[in-house]
């Protein structure tokens, strides 16, 4: 049964029984097929393939070109950082508290202060840089495990992650900066 109220302004319009309302809105959200939503960084329903690095991991990298392309002895604001690697300041500070916890980047606070390295570019390792904000593996699976794993795509993946890895460890910060 229907009933209509009046509302502040004189209009009418139908009440709405609060357990009705409930169950329009959860049959309207498994309609659209909104179950439960995926972690981060974790494909959806029916995707496989080879995920690229997040965007919290390209941040990193870019923020520490920025510092090593500072001069030296020089420390940057987060507002000068957050523009030259073209990402957002709140989010870039939370990526350098990670960065300064891992002993990457020193911080000072006050007028003079901001962030630098702590090594030399040539002394960082890109393996320890992703370590850092939680990337370990560049190239992780994309391939749900309700499917089939297609085993060239598993050995395809491995043997990725194992040049990945080697590049990784052997490659520094000072080799993705353009000319120090």
């Amino acid at each position: 049964m229907s009933t209509t109220t009046v509302d502040k302004l004189g209009y009418q319009k139908a009440a709405v029984n609060s357990e009705d309302r409930t169950a329009r809105i959860h049959a309207r959200a498994s309609h659209i097929g909104a179950a439960e939503p995926s972690e981060p960084g974790q494909p959806k329903p029916g995707q496989r393939g080879i995920a690229w690095p997040p965007a919290k991991t390209m941040y990193a990298l870019r923020a520490c070109i920025a510092l090593a392309t500072a001069a030296p002895g020089t420390r940057m604001k987060t507002r000068e950082i957050a523009q030259a690697a073209a990402a957002p300041r709140s989010f870039l500070s939370k990526i350098l508290g990670e960065l300064r916890d891992a002993d990457i980047v020193s911080a000072q606070r006050g007028y003079h202060g901001g962030y630098r390295l702590t090594r030399a570019p040539d002394d960082i390792r890109l393996d320890e840089l992703l370590r850092a904000v939680g990337t370990c593996d560049p190239f992780a699976s994309f391939s749900s495990e309700a499917e089939a794993p297609l085993s060239f795509i598993d050995d395809l993946r491995s043997r990725l992650h194992a040049l990945a890895a080697e590049t990784l460890r052997r490659a520094s910060l000072a080799e993705l900066a353009p000319k120090i």
